[in-house]
């Protein structure tokens, strides 16, 4: 791989932007994802289908039921079978889900590094699939205490309804599976606000479980209401992603993702891109020196001083 270009800049404050929470994620995610649209668009396809198919291996026993073996099976069993199969199946797509965003948070690095980043590289963070796993399901592991103790109500119900299925009696059913069903997605929502950066610290600071889980409670803690809207806003993206017949989906995956990492990296206080020479302003990317970005064909590559010396920022940038 080639030396990636260097380019001066002039900082426009005498501090780098970071340990705060900037909604200017969003723009400057887009703005790395328009250096390699293809490739980073191409991983979120082979991603969705390696999610696809990761997401059959729950619906085993619901097979296994429907074409044998489940004759003899009361219809409460095959409901406790089948919601068994279905937060199996919700957790294997998860850890998964988790390494493919990595992979695309892995890319973008790439991409801001002025390289075009390759669909393999991506493939890369699975050899992390372990402590990326453990850090991504944590939200999801909120909810089964959750569903273990309605599972008995619910049945109850249920056998209740069997025999005597009122209007009241539906209505009373449906209200109390979707009160359960609130209550299990508010607990799912405040876990992953505070634990969604445990993969990212993983991914770029090569944390263990234990240290990323802290880390990311610790930085959400900081930033707790904007971090919620952002994953509100984040949900909402990629139903709307999906809605277009899952071909928005392709840009909204990488997009969000890397928007993730750069929310990490603001608030973490740390560089994705490490500058080539701090003191003289050279950076393949000098945007996270709160500099403005040279556009292509602009500024072309400089060649680095030949001695480092360390940056003082506490002088204001000289004009």
């Amino acid at each position: 791989m080639s030396t990636p270009p260097t380019y001066q800049y002039q900082p426009r404050a005498p501090h780098p932007p970071r340990g705060r929470f900037d909604f200017a994620v969003f723009s400057e995610a887009l703005d790395i994802m328009k250096l390699a649209p293809i490739p980073l668009m191409a991983y979120s396809l082979i991603g969705l289908i390696i999610l696809m198919v990761v997401g059959q291996v729950g619906n085993i026993p619901q097979t296994v039921i429907m074409f044998g073996g489940g004759n003899n099976l009361s219809f409460e069993s095959i409901i406790v079978i089948s919601i068994i199969g279905g937060v199996i199946s919700m957790l294997l797509q998860q850890a998964t889900m988790t390494c493919t965003m990595a992979g695309m948070m892995s890319m973008g690095r790439t991409a801001m590094r002025r390289e075009i980043p390759d669909v393999a590289e991506g493939f890369h963070v699975f050899r992390k699939f372990g402590p990326l796993a453990i850090t991504g399901v944590l939200p999801i592991l909120v909810m089964v205490p959750v569903i273990a103790i309605a599972l008995p109500v619910l049945m109850n119900n249920m056998s209740t309804l069997r025999s005597n299925s009122s209007s009241a009696d539906i209505f009373y059913v449906l209200s109390q599976f979707m009160g359960i069903y609130a209550i299990g997605f508010l607990l799912y929502i405040i876990a992953w606000a505070f634990f969604f950066m445990a993969p990212i610290a993983v991914l770029i600071e090569d944390l263990p479980p234990g240290e990323a889980i802290m880390k990311s409670a610790t930085l959400a803690s900081q930033n707790f209401f904007k971090i919620v809207l952002y994953l509100i806003a984040y949900s909402i993206l990629n139903v709307v992603g999906f809605l277009a017949c899952c071909v928005g989906f392709f840009f909204v995956q990488p997009w969000l993702s890397i928007t993730s990492m750069l929310i990490y990296r603001d608030l973490a206080n740390v560089h994705l891109v490490e500058p080539i020479n701090k003191a003289d302003g050279y950076s393949p990317y000098p945007r996270e020196f709160d500099a403005h970005m040279p556009h292509v064909g602009q500024n072309p590559p400089q060649a680095p001083p030949t001695v480092d010396q360390p940056t003082d920022y506490s002088k204001p940038p000289e004009p």
